[in-house]
């Protein structure tokens, strides 16, 4: 039964719901869900609630990114005005002093 197949253990449980949640593919459950509908409520919950969930980290990734970019640029900027200051200050040290 598919039940046995697809739910037997741990792992193979662990791998049909990961498939299930990135490619919500319900053929090979058909006959399944039509005789238990407490398995098409949980399957239904758990595939909106699970591509939530990876849509939000996929979001997340993309933020840490974006701003990590934006701190080694301001980073950077802050190094090329404090050469400038110092390049200035050295100028300024030369007219003062001539």
């Amino acid at each position: 039964e598919l039940f046995q197949v697809k739910f037997g253990t741990v792992p193979r449980t662990m791998f049909a719901l990961f498939e299930l949640v990135s490619a919500p593919d319900l053929k090979p459950y058909r006959d399944t869900l039509f005789r238990n509908p407490a398995f098409v409520v949980f399957l239904v919950i758990f595939i909106i609630l699970g591509s939530f969930g990876i849509n939000g980290l996929l979001v997340a990734l993309i933020n840490e990114s974006i701003l990590e970019k934006n701190q080694a640029r301001i980073e950077a900027e802050r190094l090329e005005r404090e050469l400038r200051r110092k390049k200035l200050q050295q100028k300024c040290g030369e007219l003062s002093d001539s």
